[in-house]
């Protein structure tokens, strides 16, 4: 069973415990994404965390949660297991003074040869913690499918005219940073057909399935039917973002 383990050294003595080395790590990773940027702290992790986290996932992290612009951490536990992993728990304070929980790990680099050898090997955030301190509230059916009409409907008045710039302006900062509006506009390619671009789907019904709803990881996932004079599958994933659900997943399928 892990405890929290305080190994103080002698009076005057200046060396750390793994905590205290954990603790001034992980200040200075969140003070180097501030100050130096995303790259400078990812040189910071342990090769375990850069063996296992490509450094574009840190970039896709900043999308979500603007770590660039933190304003540092408030640690609520730590503790050290018996393979002398340092297991922290704590929030990251946001602009506008939204804060993100996260869990944080860190192990001892043999091979650093810094002053500080403690360095992290994994870090997770409670993003739907996040968007709940943002206001996001579990929203009921009416609400995902006016939803799932408003962005639906958008999109299809974009592809008629042969392109999705008012479409990708609405999605999500965090779809965004991996698809460009060249991208999306030729994921959508085999819509551009006569029988999905001449029906009028502003009468047609709407139908969620059971399955629609937030998710643990606090992303809105919708799916269903839209009922026309044909029917359209479709599955869409949603951010809260800015206040409001924005697409980050939009998948149609012409039956």
């Amino acid at each position: 069973m892990a405890s929290v383990l305080l190994l103080g050294g002698c009076s005057g003595s200046k060396t750390l415990n793994p905590q205290q080395y954990s603790e001034k790590s992980l200040n200075k990773f969140f003070s180097v994404i501030g100050s130096s940027g995303l790259r400078e702290a990812y040189y910071l992790t342990h090769p375990v965390f850069q063996s296992n986290t490509p450094f574009r996932t840190l970039l896709e992290l900043d999308a979500v949660y603007g770590l660039k612009n933190n304003q540092g951490v408030e640690l609520s536990s730590m503790t050290l297991d018996s393979k002398k992993i340092v297991s922290v728990e704590g929030a990251v304070i946001l602009s506008d003074s939204i804060s993100v929980p996260f869990m944080t790990k860190f192990s001892k680099d043999e091979k650093s040869v810094g002053v500080n050898p403690w360095k992290m090997i994994y870090i997770e955030f409670n993003m739907k913690k996040f968007f709940e301190n943002q206001g996001m509230v579990e929203p009921d059916s009416d609400v995902m499918l006016s939803l799932v009409k408003k962005y639906f409907l958008l999109f299809h008045g974009d592809l008629k005219r042969l392109q999705l710039s008012d479409f990708y302006d609405s999605c999500s900062r965090y779809w965004k940073t991996k698809t460009s509006l060249d991208q999306m506009e030729q994921a959508f390619q085999p819509l551009i057909n006569n029988r999905f671009l001449t029906q009028d789907f502003r009468d047609a019904s709407f139908v969620l399935n059971y399955q629609s709803g937030v998710r643990d990881t606090g992303i809105l996932v919708t799916a269903g039917n839209i009922v026309g004079s044909s029917i359209i599958e479709f599955h869409m994933e949603f951010f809260f973002e800015s206040g409001q659900f924005r697409p980050i997943n939009f998948n149609l399928k012409q039956l």
